[in-house]
Order: C-alpha cells, then structure tokens, then sequence
C-alpha cells in the first residue's frame, strides 16, 4: 500500500496518517474505537492489509494492563526463538468479536499453519474457525477458554481457580458474606471461575452460598481505560459501607485496590480476584487485604509454542479438542502465599 493512500483515507476520518498505518497493519496502540473506524473505511475503499507469509498467526488483545502486556512479551520472546515467521495482529478490547473477524479472513492468504488465538468466542468466529480449521490450520486457543472440535485450549482451569480462591476464603474469612461483581458477556473464564467459587462455599457451608449478592456489569462497563478508574470509584464508593469483602472474578485487582486506598473506603477490608501479579498489587494495603490466583503465563505461552513448532513439524490435527490446562496458584498479602 502506497503512503499516499494512508494519507488519504487518515484525511477522510480526520486521523493522523501513523494512527491509520497502526491501524491497518493491526499493530497496539489504536484504542478500540479508532481501530475499528480504520478497518471499516479501509475495506470500504477495496484496501487490504499487506499480509505476509508466516508459519504462525498470532491474534491477542492490546489490553493496557500487566497480565496482557505480559503475554505479549512472553509470547514474542518464545516465538522469536523458533525461528518460524510469525504474524501479530492485535486488537483493542477483548470482546471486539468484529475486529477478531476481520483478522481471521487474513489467516488463509497469510499461509498460517498455526493460529494462536486470544479471545472470547462468538457464534460467528467459531464460524469463520471452522473454515479455517478445513484448510488444515491448527488452532490454539490460548488463556480464554472455548469449546472448539479439533483445536487445542492451553490455560487454566478457571473452575479450579474459582475453587482455589474460594477455599481460600473459606478458610479464613467464613465470618464474611463476599459480593460477587459478574462482568457479564459469554466469556467462559469469568462464568466457570464464579461457579468454582460458589462451589467451594456450598462445599464448606451447604447453606451458606444461597445468599451471595451478585452485582452484573455490562461486558463494555470497563473496556474504556479511559473512565475505569472513575467507574471502579463510583461502584465501590457505593459498595462502602454495605460490603466488607468483594470477589472480582474478572481483570486485575490492582485497580480496584488502587480505588480502595485512594477514597479510603474503610467497610471493605477484603479484596480478592484473579491475576494480579506485582508485589505492589498484592502488598498495597495491610496484611490479609488481598489475594489473587494467579495464571502461570509463562507455562501458558511455552506449551503453547511447542504445540505450534510440532504441528508445523508433524501436521497432524487433534482429532477432538484437547486441552492442556496449566495449573493457578493463590498469593495473598498474608504471610501464607500459596494456597
């Protein structure tokens, strides 16, 4: 694609010509909403993305937290070492099934015998996956879980994390009736963690879980970086004085304990979820404030890359979906770390 074609379509939506570019070339750095403005012109005008031959395709979400940031270094790392060409294309929010789409029709011209696919699975992208899958494409689904026949999922097991950090509630804090925030929109891992934890509570008090008040977000309730923080100010401000511990089974904790400490919200004294990673996370408030169980990313992205390399050697498909689930382990602010 020429760079006065750039020019010309960043002057028709009024965007900087890089914005475009990035956009085009799926490269981080477009925030979900320009993105996908810049895809939508571009395949109006007839203009495709300049796709080139690779031995693996790489679709992951441009999420500005530690967890994903930490895929993608890993993920980049590891791939780098084998060697094989490999192509990224990176999208801004988790649940934007309409730009994942968009980047699976380049899967095939790209010659791709292996797509690595981060993202929450829509009816249409199983879909498009399963014309994939026919031309002899192995799919990897990597840290969120999907059913998909003869693809492979490499992650953890969210039911057992739910459970992990329910008994580590249990054990400790069974005076307390937890708040759970569900930040709905079909995504398996939250679903399958929530139904973990619940069970792990029905399991040390068969009556006790009935009771459980559950709060249900909007899946887009936190996708715009922009407002979180306000957003997470204004739900907790109103959760203080009501709820003393609140269960996040989606994102990081780091923000939500970032809030806490900032408005001083002095009723709730626990605060626990999933993938919080930094010793600043875990240790910012005082002792037996927060835990978080934790995916082993590293494990993740290593098997996942070895799957890869031996289809590309050895190209033959599962013939049903297998799954390689890499185990969690819980951290807490406490002196006991895992649990």
């Amino acid at each position: 694609m020429k760079n006065d074609t750039f020019q010309d379509l960043a002057n028709d939506l009024g965007l900087d010509r890089s914005t475009v570019s990035r956009a085009i070339r799926h490269c981080p750095g477009v925030d979900g909403g320009t993105r996908k403005k810049v895809l939508e012109a571009a395949r109006k005008a007839g203009i495709q993305s300049a796709v080139d031959l690779c031995g693996i395709y790489c679709i992951m979400p441009d999420v500005p937290t530690y967890f994903w940031h930490t895929y993608h270094r890993e993920i980049k790392e590891k791939l780098k070492k084998t060697g094989i060409p490999v192509r990224y294309s990176i999208y801004s929010k988790i649940y934007d099934s309409e730009t994942v789409l968009m980047y699976l029709d380049d899967v095939i011209r790209s010659g791709a015998r292996v797509l690595i696919l981060t993202a929450v699975l829509s009816k249409e992208i199983r879909e498009k996956l399963a014309d994939i899958q026919k031309n002899g494409v192995y799919v990897i689904l990597l840290s969120e879980y999907g059913e998909l026949p003869n693809s492979t999922y490499v992650g953890a097991n969210s039911y057992q994390d739910g459970e992990r950090i329910g008994w580590w509630f249990c054990q400790r804090y069974p005076q307390h009736t937890p708040l759970i925030l569900n930040n709905i929109g079909g995504n398996a891992n939250i679903s399958q963690r929530i139904d973990g934890f619940i069970h792990s509570l029905e399991q040390f008090n068969s009556s006790y879980a009935q009771d459980i008040p559950v709060i249900r977000l909007n899946a887009n309730y936190f996708n715009n970086s922009r407002t979180v923080s306000a957003k997470y100010a204004a739900l907790l401000d109103r959760m203080d004085g009501k709820y003393s511990c609140i269960y996040i089974p989606f994102g990081s904790i780091e923000l939500p304990l970032s809030v806490v400490k900032a408005k001083k919200l002095t009723s709730i004294k626990l605060l626990f979820g999933h993938d919080c990673f930094t010793k600043a996370g875990i240790n910012s408030l005082y002792p037996s404030y927060t835990a978080s169980c934790n995916q082993n990313i590293a494990l993740q992205v290593d098997t996942a890359v070895e799957l890869a390399v031996s289809y590309i050697n050895d190209p033959v498909m599962p013939d049903s979906q297998t799954f390689r689930f890499i185990e969690s382990k819980v951290c807490s602010s406490s002196k006991e770390s895992i649990v």
